[in-house]
């Protein structure tokens, strides 16, 4: 598959989300602090979506995965109202749902973080493994007592 392929596919999606949401691209545009010609060079494919729209589609439940390679369900399995029939099938697909809009926003975040110059890249990453290590060894502490 091409980019183009891809992008137009991307940009379907988002249209997708955008008439599931009942919005116009006007609306939808101001919800997210973008044009409405934005939003509409993404539905048409044009463009890459921001980091940063991305951030915020998934803060509101829906699936990043599904959005950038149609894998999945537009809609988060935390965020859906009709629940999958195993709970381990849930606890797996909610667990791989959370680790991956993690690390998008661990992402989005590192961009910003860079782009202002508060942070190199490395210093950031640094500074989330450290973060990560803490919360193992809190973890560890708690299943111990």
């Amino acid at each position: 598959m091409t980019n183009k392929q891809e992008q137009a596919g991307i940009g379907s999606r988002l249209r997708e989300i955008r008439q599931y949401l009942n919005e116009t691209q006007a609306v939808f545009a101001e919800r997210f602090g973008l044009s409405r010609h934005d939003i509409a060079n993404y539905e048409r494919g044009r463009c890459d979506l921001p980091t940063r729209l991305l951030a915020e589609l998934d803060r509101l439940g829906f699936n990043i995965r599904w959005i950038l390679n149609g894998c999945g369900n537009m809609r988060l399995a935390s965020a859906r109202e009709e629940s999958i029939p195993s709970s381990e099938d849930r606890e797996a697909v909610s667990l791989e749902d959370l680790v991956y809009s993690q690390m998008i926003q661990i992402e989005a975040l590192t961009r910003l973080l860079v782009k202002k110059g508060i942070f190199s890249k490395e210093e950031f990453l640094e500074e989330v493994k450290a973060l990560n290590k803490e919360q193992h060894e809190k973890v560890g502490s708690v299943g111990t007592t």
